[in-house]
């Protein structure tokens, strides 16, 4: 594990905030921290950089103590994202970027090669935002800025404290896209923090429920929603009713996916793009030779009707 929490605990005048809290975070996860505000999850992510100390427990990365590393050097590890961009209004969007590259010694020129590369792979024009200045952004534009400047030092591992939370539905959803997108680019470690359960199952390989300081259950987003391990995380994600529309993006490709390069491709194909089971069952009916299932998080793969039906059996049997 790249990441440990090994018995964390924390008290604050007296009050426990964490309570034994252990978990694990592989290389190259999106792990995220879910539950309701005030349930320690932004603790537990403010410990991993050491600006909270727990009382109790450790934490470890690549295996060590992470007391034992230099302050400085632990933290050059680290990116971090907040809820709001908090770009410095004196600089340049470009400037805000690479401002620990500058204070690395990088030169300009390399500076402003990675600034242009980084714009772009969240679909901002160098040429059009480069030498703009914060205030002159909106919040989602601010926000992907925020991101990119979290990756410019090649950081080990990302945190990110509700990065979305302020953001609008439409905008929120275009920064879990590219938040997916950006993960597969770099194959970042990532910690998450939400209390939005949506938000949660749709960008989490791993998902960690926290309520009231105790760790009520770890898993993969499928494991959670079928088989809540407390009454409160079933209520928990039953609120939303999460558990009544899978999320078929997450379950595809390891149910249906068939991997293209050893998959002869047939004359009856379809594009389709994920939405709802009932859609699936009915394109399959239509198309009974194979379906090309495209535009989803994981780009595009084979399937076969013969795992459609299969699947649809699954997922009725679990539901109402």
């Amino acid at each position: 594990m790249m990441i440990e929490y090994k018995n964390i605990s924390k008290k604050y005048d007296g009050q426990e905030i964490l309570k034994d809290v252990s978990f694990a975070v592989k290389k190259g996860d999106i792990f995220v921290l879910v539950g309701p505000s005030g349930s320690g999850k932004t603790t537990l992510l403010k410990m991993f950089n050491r600006l909270i100390e727990p009382t109790k427990g450790q934490i470890l990365l690549n295996d060590k103590p992470i007391k034992e590393y230099n302050l400085r050097k632990l933290r050059e590890k680290t990116g971090y994202v907040l809820q709001t961009a908090s770009l410095f209004p004196n600089l340049t969007v470009g400037e805000n970027i690479t401002i620990v590259l500058e204070q690395e010694g990088v030169d300009r020129k390399e500076r402003r090669k990675k600034q242009e590369e980084l714009l772009k792979s969240v679909g901002l024009d160098p040429k059009l935002y480069c030498d703009r200045m914060p205030s002159e952004l909106s919040g989602g534009e601010q926000q992907r800025v925020g991101i990119i400047r979290a990756l410019a030092a090649d950081p080990e591992v990302v945190l990110m404290d509700e990065p979305f939370s302020a953001l609008d539905p439409v905008v929120r959803k275009q920064l879990q896209d590219l938040l997916i997108n950006l993960h597969e680019q770099f194959n970042k470690t990532v910690m998450f923090v939400t209390h939005d359960m949506q938000e949660a199952i749709r960008l989490g390989n791993t998902i960690g429920v926290l309520h009231k300081g105790v760790l009520e259950q770890v898993g993969k987003p499928r494991e959670i929603l079928r088989h809540p391990a407390t009454k409160f995380v079933q209520e928990f994600f039953a609120g939303n009713r999460i558990n009544q529309k899978l999320d078929l993006e997450t379950l595809l490709k390891s149910e249906l996916g068939v991997d293209p390069r050893f998959y002869p491709k047939v004359d009856t194909l379809v594009r389709y793009h994920v939405d709802s089971v009932e859609d699936l069952i009915k394109d399959c009916s239509n198309h009974p030779d194979t379906l090309f299932v495209a535009e989803t998080r994981f780009g595009e793969f084979l399937i076969e009707p013969k795992r459609v039906w299969n699947f649809f059996l699954k997922w009725v049997a679990g539901h109402d």
